[in-house]
């Protein structure tokens, strides 16, 4: 490396393999130039299970061994929507128990989050494609459009009891994480679940009626 062009010069050296990737390279280079790193590599495959009160666990048969990412129970138990690693894609994707089936919600993108309506009809999920980061809503049968709830980085949490509210983790004033309310109408105004500005509001959760809102607060 030319520090004075900064340019890279020469040809391309490996230096070490066989290190760990869990969608980054797990390794670290001190000034002095000595590498650590986490032996791989990591296949990161794993099966879903069912976790019972008196401690059985089976294994879920429709689930083949991969990588899953982040997944939510539908509110009738039936259903599970789940993110499944297709690199360079994170594929979001409705598996039906009592039909033993799946079903694709997207096909492109990274999918990293998603929660249902509170009908178990739709999935609102958070996606970034080549066009940026959005928070889009989906028929949990994958057929019919998908709408745009809101542009950005936002995190879908839970849906309000009467499905026309979403919450959201946005990054507010600082890049400070804030929660808020996002009306299903995509031109509404967000409202902000905390009036402090300044509070990092990270994880939420709402009343089975709608009543109360939980949150975590720095306050």
């Amino acid at each position: 490396f030319d520090s004075r062009r900064l340019e890279l010069i020469g040809d391309p050296v490996q230096i070490q393999s066989g290190i760990l990737d869990e969608e980054f390279a797990q390794y670290a280079v001190s000034n002095t130039g000595t590498l650590v790193y986490a032996p791989g590599p990591w296949l990161g495959e794993d099966r879903l299970a069912w976790l019972y009160e008196d401690g059985r666990i089976e294994t879920i048969p429709q689930f083949d061994a991969q990588i899953y990412g982040e997944f939510n129970l539908s509110p009738g138990a039936n259903r599970i929507a789940i993110s499944v690693m297709e690199r360079p894609l994170l594929t979001l994707w409705v598996y039906d128990f009592e039909r033993g089936s799946r079903i694709r919600l997207t096909s492109d993108g990274y999918t990293a989050f998603s929660t249902w309506t509170q009908d178990g009809g739709s999935v609102v999920f958070s996606t970034r494609i080549e066009a940026g980061d959005f928070m889009l809503v989906r028929s949990a049968e994958g057929i019919g459009p998908v709408d745009t709830l809101a542009a950005g980085l936002v995190t879908p949490q839970w849906v309000t009891p009467d499905g026309n509210k979403v919450a959201t983790v946005v990054s507010g004033p600082n890049g400070i994480p804030d929660i808020v309310i996002q009306d299903f109408k995509r031109d509404a105004p967000a409202e902000p679940v905390s009036a402090e500005p300044t509070d990092t509001e990270v994880i939420s959760n709402i009343s089975a009626y709608g009543r109360f809102v939980a949150y975590t607060s720095d306050q």
